[in-house]
């Protein structure tokens, strides 16, 4: 539940027929969500709601439709750095360069086709469209019709143009410059489980 996501990635996970039909279990987890002070004590409230309501029998029900989140989660460039109890980062630097430039080329690519893209956690994405796709689709600003407190949780943002071009630069320039960004090992760092074991996490 704590997948981050954009509008654009929420479009396509909502098009796939096990979201169809989770639809009302989707709203009502949404509904369900309390109304916290602050973006932590948000978190910590999705968190409360449980596993992703998209799981069915501890499957990925839509996985070919899964946000670039879920794609990158626990991946490594050798299949037995995953499932770790001792680790629980392993995504290297270069997946998530990849992740993060993606996630700004498709909002960008939103602001493009005349709409105001929007990001945020897989729940109260994926329920905002589930009630207005075809407004968000014709180009409406869905900004007003978020919960309150989505908002001020963070739970979901609407960043604008200005702002998705500045934070793509800055991500450009952290994982060009920066030996391990947003504390994730480089592929080249790592060699065997005893070298990843040994990277501090932060």
């Amino acid at each position: 539940m704590t997948v981050l996501m954009s509008s654009a990635e929420g479009l396509d996970l909502l098009a796939h027929p096990v979201a169809q039909a989770r639809l009302d279990a989707l709203r009502a987890r949404a509904a369900d969500l309390p109304h916290e002070p602050s973006p932590r004590q948000a978190l910590d409230a999705l968190l409360d709601q449980g596993p992703c309501v998209f799981l069915e029998n501890h499957r990925c029900g839509v996985h070919a439709a899964r946000p670039d989140g879920c794609r990158a989660a626990y991946v490594w460039h050798e299949p037995w750095f995953c499932g770790r109890p001792d680790y629980d980062q392993c995504v290297p630097a270069e997946l998530n360069a990849l992740r993060v430039a993606r996630v700004y080329e498709r909002m960008l690519a939103e602001v493009e086709a005349g709409r105001k893209p929007f990001w945020g956690f897989i729940l109260p994405v994926t329920a905002l469209l589930a009630e207005h796709a075809e407004a968000y689709r014709g180009g409406a600003d869905l900004e007003p019709l978020v919960q309150p407190h989505w908002l001020q949780g963070e739970l979901v943002e609407f960043p604008d143009a200005a702002r998705l071009r500045r934070e793509q630069a800055e991500h450009r320039r952290i994982f060009q410059d920066e030996r391990s960004p947003l504390g994730s090992p480089r592929a080249d760092d790592v060699a065997s489980r005893d070298d990843l074991a040994a990277i501090p996490l932060y």
